[in-house]
């Protein structure tokens, strides 16, 4: 897990880097699921998968994705950045695999899990459903272990990043959804 100064080049450069490697997903560990409703009808729904290929679920002050114009497609590996401070010039980046696209007319979404050299061991899933009783529904499912054995012992300090980087992927995607200009 570098510590960066987050510059285009060097985000490029971790994600060449990175590239060919395989991912290190795991099949067990500490697991969140949390489904919220964003809405109703057909406009949410494509509001809220639109957000979601333009990746607002990773945009904030502290939370960035690079390339960040690029819709997640099977195979691309991403890198994510998280802010040391708000006004900090440093940032931590590490990378990610998008390991499966869905696109289908009621559901839009994707999985990514983690490369080696990330804090955790693990995928993460986002969902965007319409429903046969018009309800949408935006789901964030992940699973992870501490990707360095140091780090089991800041096991708590983990999963309070994680839960506050699923509360941001929530409020971005309901934001969108209720959006009347997405």
């Amino acid at each position: 897990m570098p510590l960066i100064v987050p510059t285009v080049r060097n985000l490029e450069r971790l994600r060449a880097r990175w590239q060919t490697r395989a991912t290190n997903a795991v099949t067990s560990g500490d697991l969140i699921h949390e489904v919220v409703e964003v809405g109703q009808g057909e406009g949410v729904f494509r509001r809220a998968a639109a957000a979601l290929r333009r990746w607002d679920t990773h945009r904030s002050w502290w939370l960035r994705v690079y390339p960040a114009d690029e819709p997640p497609t099977p195979g691309q590996t991403v890198v994510i950045q998280v802010q040391a401070g708000r006004f900090s010039p440093l940032a931590l980046a590490f990378c990610d695999r998008v390991t499966d696209v869905i696109d289908e007319p009621r559901r839009q979404g994707f999985t990514y899990a983690t490369l080696p050299g990330h804090p955790e061991r693990g995928a993460e899933a986002f969902l965007i459903e319409w429903h046969a009783d018009d309800r949408v529904t935006f789901t964030v499912r992940a699973v992870s272990q501490p990707g360095w054995p140091l780090l089991r012992l800041v096991r708590p300090a983990l999963a309070w990043l994680q839960g506050r980087a699923t509360r941001q992927y929530l409020r971005a995607i309901a934001r969108a959804a209720v959006a009347q200009n997405a």
